[in-house]
């Protein structure tokens, strides 16, 4: 039998216009869409399927529809590739970045402030940062980054209880699975995608 590509490949619809690959993984793709009549940006994941039966993922959507834990499904609707295989399409809003990239970007800023602190101290001929108000500034904005990881902690553990309430085991919870976005005061908001393993526990 010949390899299916995850996810069918790229979408055709006169609904949307795709814009780019988000990510992809074993069994399927996520796209940044346009839908065309709304103008909206949507998230788009692909995924083949054998049967037009509902993925535990969809189904696992439906039941939590509404849960401002888990990101919002637009709609779920069915395709076919050239070659004749059934894609399951499911339209979810657009959120910032995962939680994996928030982390590789926290550690990198680390690191920068890091160096940028031993290179002025051994410009200055110090073996050690000095403290001055630049270490101020830096200890502000490592107490808002403390601010927000607790907020992101918080929220999850919010969004797997929400998860659980309906009977829902996400059973694969990581940081590419955790998405953020900021609210209008600048905050961080968080939403769990991703229940293609998810099982009911009641």
């Amino acid at each position: 039998m010949a390899a299916v590509p995850a996810g069918g490949g790229a979408p055709r619809s006169p609904r949307f216009q795709v814009q780019r690959l988000l990510g992809q993984g074993t069994f399927g793709r996520v796209y940044l869409v346009l839908e065309k009549p709304s103008g909206r940006q949507l998230a788009l994941k692909r995924t083949q399927k054998w049967t037009k039966i509902a993925s535990r993922e969809a189904l696992g959507l439906e039941e939590c529809r509404g849960s401002a834990a888990l990101v919002a499904a637009d709609s779920v609707f069915y395709s076919t590739t050239p070659a004749g295989f059934t894609v399951q399409n499911i339209l979810m809003e657009l959120q910032g970045f995962s939680l994996q990239l928030f982390l590789a970007r926290h550690r990198q800023a680390r690191q920068a402030a890091a160096a940028a602190a031993a290179a002025a101290a051994a410009a200055a001929g110090q073996p050690f940062p000095h403290t001055s108000s630049s270490s101020s500034s830096s200890s502000s904005s490592s107490s808002s980054t403390i601010r927000n990881i607790k907020s992101i902690a918080r929220q999850i553990i919010e969004g797997v209880a929400a998860l659980h309430s309906r009977g829902i085991i996400h059973r694969d919870l990581k940081p590419e699975n955790v998405l953020i976005d900021e609210n209008e005061g600048g905050e961080p908001l968080v939403r769990i995608c991703d229940l293609g393993k998810k099982k009911k526990s009641f």
